[in-house]
């Protein structure tokens, strides 16, 4: 199956809309979630964030991302890499969004991150869950367009 429909893969919606005019937003849900095909389910390779990593990169070459071996590091860094002790060097403004009830970084990961990132700005939100951008997409942009 086409890796576009499999990850039901779109370039706008929601918390992207507002923020569309600034660049390219490319959106997808991993297999197994949201609008994806649940039949492309692989118990084998969704069993390690390796597989994620490799739709993001099946994503980038399928849209034809101009530099896919930065989209290819991008997502070895993020589904791969313990990043903790880098926190410290960060230099560019950040903003950090808490969830009220974030099952996958809770509050005290949030401010873990916080109190590791020098002049970084933590926003605490009434969205649950992950993503806010999907639970409480007005929030997520409201509190993204105060930090600009």
């Amino acid at each position: 199956m086409d890796v576009l429909a499999r990850n039901n893969v779109t370039v706008r919606g929601r918390v992207a809309d507002a923020f569309v005019d600034d660049g390219r937003v490319i959106l997808f849900d991993h297999v197994g979630c949201g609008g994806s095909d649940i039949g492309c389910y692989d118990r084998t390779k969704y069993s390690t964030l390796v597989g994620y990593a490799q739709d993001v990169l099946e994503i980038c070459e399928a849209l034809q991302v101009s530099d896919v071996v930065i989209a290819r590091d991008f997502a070895r860094v993020t589904f791969l890499s313990d990043n903790r002790a880098d926190l410290p060097r960060a230099s560019v403004p950040t903003l950090l969004l808490q969830c009220a009830d974030d099952p996958i970084a809770p509050a005290p990961v949030g401010e873990y991150v916080h109190d590791s990132i020098p002049g970084s700005r933590i926003g605490y939100l009434q969205a649950i869950d992950h993503c806010p951008n999907v639970s409480a997409p007005a929030e997520t942009i409201q509190a993204i367009r105060s930090h600009r």
